[in-house]
């Protein structure tokens, strides 16, 4: 075909396709009087609708030849077992190789290649594509041509949906679509790091497993696998037939996502694929592929508004269009740019801004200026993710809401746009500078500071627009929780609440997002059953049966109050909804997401599950990595709780090689002086207690209080955290008034800052009772033990770990008090809350059987005391060497009761060896 005729069929083509199916005949018949044209056209219109391959100018008639040879059942060494599809380019089979026993996607494609020097150059480059190795892409096992010179390709066979069937199918958000996208590109640029384009993108060639019903360790169905079917087949082809093609034009593409360039016959690059991915991504997005206008704006796309493609996407589709305008306005069209050399310099170019716009950052296609950098900072951290500190977190999270929780009023649109106009304004007055992430970066005590002048700035300035003003008072709120200033918190959501209740309609999502903060401020205080009914409330506004995020993040709320308060199988229920919430609407790696399974690995390790707390902890590391790479913040944090419960499995070799690697990852990122670090430094040193390396504990635990106290001041719950830590190494030296000092300076501070009960101040209570126990100061112990153990009871409300460990404690200090009458029933209380808690196989009854053999052995009962104490030493020795330290109080009791039983060849059995 000349290159003008190509020109016309190629222009008529695609104005023909601008035009409903039904009004094309006519158009044509108007537009073109070459009948020969003509037929060209609806041959391209026809390949277009059925989505499938196509090679340009190729008759789509039956091949005899071809049919004659799949007639037999058998293509070389394969035998067909199935048609799987069929298309422009060809029919692909189910088949079989017996001899190397693989099932395969046998590709039979139309054309041939007689020639031998073609028949050559096609052997020689499958070889290339055959080295492409990505779980992305679906492996070519062998490509050969039959006897009658059919070519054909069997390629990994793989069960899915198309990627734009798939997304729609299951009623994916843009987020969970930027995702998959992503996926794929990563792919493409992996093929194109080998030297290989694929040149025939498009939906029917991304195929997306679902896992087949398979579940991953938090209990929802595993992620999808994207597979890319059918890399570099095209170039392969084409190469191989270049003398054939010289003469009749041939070529192999899809129209509608060729290239400019490709269409018109001429080079093909890896900017090819760019330009094939941006027609994904904009279908992806709505639905539909781009015109031909010049013009590639999603969000133009929806401007009449399309409801249907919306509702797909669960929003309306104002918010969608809203959502597309702007970064993804402009990723689309530099993706779509009709000049190969502006578009997107490679794949990878294209990937990382729509990263980077996920994740509220600037993206390189637009063009920066302060303005566009302020409102990406508006809108950076959408979910309340820590920012690079503290300080920082309080700015992220008062601009998160900007853009996401004014969600149901009449004139929306007017209302965000003058809510983000005046906020804008708000923030750069209030700290005095176009970037306020770099006045205030890591500097908590003046975010502090910043933020209660700013609260006193809403109520003055702000009264004439109430929904905006409760917008600051519920973010200010959200950033005092994160900063553990929770009695400053507790107004402002409390005022928030009160002008939402006001001006907005009882089920506006933002009225339950209130309620969710309030009932998560009640989590941090303690008081769990004011949290349920909060949360219950939030659930009763978004409606029954509400399965949109503001629902999910509700879920997680409570899931997180259950876990606290002890009630772990209700958590383990709440974080699975939560869990499979935001896998359907976010996608299996969004941060939320993961944050959930996270929960779910914390309420098995709870529950005493600590293999599936370990599965689903290390689940969330490979999330962690798969998303982030490998030096990231939240991968650190995964690390984290992979080191946690490997500490608490005992392997403290393992736990402290995550612990060093997520301490390397934050203090290359965030700072050596970041409060993250000092997290991980507290628990690096309480590692090093638990495996008896005292003489290392003291150094990462100073330094964590030193980082702490410069970054948080003197009166915050996370200083009170590691003098508690440094309190137990001081009971481990003996030096029991420096513990105490240490414990009272945590328990002031936690007083301080929690009016009335909370877990931690009875947790503080708790070691302080241990310090006088170890002291021989019982009935001060018993005392703080008591006081202890009431306020569990009253947090908790019923059975839990920590009811049982105090009533465990009290019951201790009344045997060395010698009150055996008054300590059985407290001991048999705990004793019984530990079996219901964990059965009657697990180490944790030990302690409480340990004291009452103690009574028994007081009051005569020998044989009583022995069972107790055997049985103990049984439940605790499961997997230890029998002189592990964490035997040895059992083993004192049995030579303390064999001594007292006139028993001595007994109790040398169990003193240590020498």
């Amino acid at each position: 075909m000349d290159p003008a005729r190509f020109a016309r069929v190629d222009a008529l083509f695609h104005e023909a396709l601008e035009r409903p199916p039904e009004a094309r005949a006519a158009f044509l018949e108007a537009a073109c009087d070459d009948a020969t044209v003509r037929a060209e056209v609806e041959a391209l219109l026809q390949a277009d609708a059925a989505d499938g391959p196509f090679v340009l100018d190729a008759p789509l008639l039956p091949n005899p030849e071809r049919e004659g040879l799949e007639a037999r059942r058998r293509v070389g060494p394969y035998a067909l077992v199935r048609e799987l599809g069929r298309g422009g380019m060809g029919t692909v089979y189910l088949a079989r190789r017996d001899d190397v026993d693989r099932e395969v996607a046998l590709k039979v494609v139309r054309g041939d290649l007689a020639d031998p020097s073609a028949r050559r150059r096609f052997l020689v480059e499958r070889r290339v594509l055959a080295r492409l190795s990505h779980p992305g892409i679906a492996r070519l096992y062998d490509a050969g041509v039959a006897d009658d010179g059919t070519p054909y390709f069997a390629m990994e066979y793989v069960e899915g949906e198309p990627l734009t069937d798939y997304a729609d199918a299951r009623g994916l958000g843009l987020e969970a679509r930027l995702r998959l996208f992503e996926a794929v590109g990563r792919a493409v640029q992996y093929a194109h790091g080998q030297l290989v384009v694929h040149r025939d993108l498009k939906p029917s060639n991304v195929l997306v497993a679902a896992g087949g019903g398979a579940r991953d360790a938090g209990g929802v169905p595993s992620r999808p696998q994207i597979k890319l079917l059918d890399f570099g087949i095209a170039k392969l082809l084409d190469e191989a037939e270049d003398e054939e093609r010289t003469a009749t034009g041939r070529r192999l593409l899809t129209p509608a996502y060729a290239a400019p360039e490709q269409r018109a016959g001429g080079p093909v690059t890896a900017a090819t694929d760019v330009y094939a991915l941006g027609v994904l991504l904009f279908e992806l997005l709505t639905g539909r592929r781009p015109d031909d206008s010049g013009t590639h704006r999603p969000s133009t796309a929806l401007a009449t508004g399309d409801a249907a493609a919306a509702r797909t996407r669960g929003t309306t589709a104002d918010r969608l269009a809203r959502r597309l305008r702007g970064d993804l306005d402009v990723i689309c069209e530099t993706a779509l740019r009709e000049d190969p050399a502006r578009r997107y310099a490679s794949v990878e170019a294209l990937v990382e801004d729509v990263r980077r716009h996920r994740e509220g950052l600037p993206v390189a296609a637009r063009r920066d200026s302060v303005g566009y950098r302020a409102r990406k900072f508006v809108r950076r951290h959408r979910r309340g993710v820590a920012a690079a500190a503290a300080g920082v977190l309080a700015l992220v999270a008062l601009t998160a809401f900007y853009t996401t929780r004014l969600a149901a009023e009449r004139d929306r649109a007017q209302l965000e746009a003058r809510t983000a106009e005046r906020v804008s304004g708000f923030l750069v007055d209030l700290f005095g500078a176009s970037d306020p992430f770099e006045e205030v970066r890591g500097d908590t005590l003046r975010a502090i500071d910043l933020l209660a002048c700013g609260a006193a700035r809403v109520e003055a300035e702000l009264d004439d627009e109430p929904a905006i003003q409760a917008t600051l008072f519920d973010a200010i709120a959200d950033v005092y929780v994160r900063l553990g200033r929770l009695d400053e918190a507790e107004p402002l959501y409390e005022r928030a609440l009160g002008l939402r209740r006001r001006v907005l309609a009882p089920d506006d999502p933002d009225l339950a997002e209130t309620l969710r903060g309030l009932a998560a401020l009640d989590v941090e205080r303690g008081r769990f059953a004011t949290a349920d009914s909060l949360g219950s409330a939030a659930l009763s506004v978004l409606g029954p049966g509400a399965r949109g995020l503001e629902a999910a993040r509700v879920l997680y709320t409570l899931g997180l109050g259950r876990h606290r308060r002890g009630d772990f199988p209700a958590a383990d229920s709440l974080h699975r909804r939560a869990a499979a919430l935001f896998r359907a609407l976010a996608g299996p790696d969004d941060d939320e997401t993961v944050a959930a399974l996270a929960q779910l690995a914390h309420v098995a390790e709870a529950l005493g599950d600590d293999s599936t707390a370990a599965a689903r902890a290390e689940a969330v590391l490979e999330a962690r990595r798969r998303v982030y790479g490998d030096v990231h913040p939240h991968v650190a944090e995964a690390l984290n709780d992979v080191a946690f419960i490997r500490r608490k499995q005992g392997r403290y070799d393992e736990a402290e090689g995550h612990y060093l690697e997520a301490l390397a990852i934050k203090r290359r990122l965030l700072g050596r002086g970041h409060p993250s670090v000092a997290s991980t430094l507290n628990n690096l040193g309480v590692l090093y207690g638990f495996a008896g390396r005292y003489d290392e504990v003291a150094g990462p635990l100073e330094e964590a209080l030193a980082i702490r106290r410069a970054r948080y001041g003197d009166v915050h719950p996370e200083v009170a955290s590691t003098l508690g830590s440094l309190s137990m190494l001081a009971v481990t030296q003996r030096d029991y008034d420096l513990a105490l000092r240490r414990q009272d300076e945590a328990l002031a501070i936690l007083r301080r800052l929690h009016t009335g009960d909370h877990p931690s101040v009875a947790a503080t209570l708790i070691t302080q009772g241990q310090v006088r126990y170890r002291q021989g100061r019982f009935r001060d112990a018993e005392r703080i033990f008591r006081e202890a153990l009431a306020m569990e009871r009253r947090l908790r409300g019923g059975d839990h770990e920590q009811v049982a460990k105090a009533a465990n404690n009290v019951g201790a200090a009344l045997v060395d008090q010698g009150r055996y009458a008054e300590a059985r029933p407290v001991l048999d209380d705990a004793l019984a809350m530990f079996r219901r808690l964990h059965g009657d196989g697990s180490p944790a009854l030990a302690p409480p059987m340990r004291h009452l053999a103690r009574v028994a052995t007081a009051e005569g009962r020998y044989t009583d005391a022995e069972r107790l104490l055997t049985d103990a030493l049984r439940l605790q020795a499961d997997g230890l060497s029998p002189d592990h330290p964490a035997l040895g109080p059992t083993r004192e009791a049995l030579v303390a009761l064999y001594e007292t039983w006139g028993r001595p060849r007994l109790a040398a059995r169990y003193r240590p060896a020498g």
